[in-house]
């Protein structure tokens, strides 16, 4: 996994979680874009794609904001996220080296995963366990 591009990093301490996608190209459809933010509101982030031809911010009730492309990244034929907090601390990554569908389904994908975790992590810490007589 690549690290955090600076412009990136300054998006991140807006204090909560942000994912991060590198992909080879960004073109979602709208019910792609709905489907992301409706992720986004699970995870309680915003989401920065970094593609070869452009950089896209999307904040989950918020219209698309374009970043400054950080040419410095190598090209990729799949598909790179990760989730990092307000630190930068990566709470969980996914990586598919190659892409043979929509990589905003891919990114779909991983982010129903990691909200399937954080729903189930929050679910285990609530647990309480009695002792038995």
């Amino acid at each position: 996994m690549s690290p955090v591009p600076p412009i990136l990093s300054k998006l991140v301490r807006a204090g909560r979680p942000l994912v991060l996608a590198r992909v080879g190209h960004w073109n979602p459809t709208d019910a792609e874009e709905l489907t992301l933010r409706a992720q986004l509101r699970g995870l309680g982030a915003r989401l920065a794609v970094h593609a070869c031809d452009c950089a896209v911010l999307l904040d989950p009730d918020d219209p698309p904001l374009r970043l400054e492309v950080q040419p410095a990244l190598a090209p990729l034929d799949g598909i790179e996220v990760r989730i990092v907090d307000a630190e930068l601390y990566t709470e969980w990554q996914s990586n598919e080296p190659t892409c043979t569908c929509s990589p905003a389904a891919l990114l779909i994908a991983a982010l129903r995963e990691a909200v399937a975790r954080k729903a189930h992590a929050s679910l285990l810490s609530r647990l309480t366990y009695w002792p038995r007589a």
